[in-house]
């Protein structure tokens, strides 16, 4: 039996969204390993406004290697 265009699009829509959250959620606790929980969650809502997940996997590498939260920011918000 073969899925309807339509389920196959919500389905893979479904799978980018999560990836998207994950990714999302990785950052903030990269972020929360190195920096102080208030400072990080000031970010929150702009990172949570990135629909790109390649962009979002950028951040989070990053997120990884950054040493301040002004470089941090400074590129997130490019």
């Amino acid at each position: 039996m073969q899925e309807s265009s339509v389920i196959q699009h919500f389905t893979q829509q479904g799978i980018e969204q999560g990836i998207r959250e994950g990714t999302i959620e990785s950052i903030i606790d990269v972020l929360l390993v190195h920096f102080e929980a208030d400072e990080v969650n000031t970010l929150r809502p702009m990172i949570e406004r990135i629909e790109e997940i390649k962009h979002l996997k950028q951040l989070l590498q990053l997120a990884a290697n950054t040493e301040n939260l002004t470089n941090f920011k400074e590129n997130l918000e490019e």
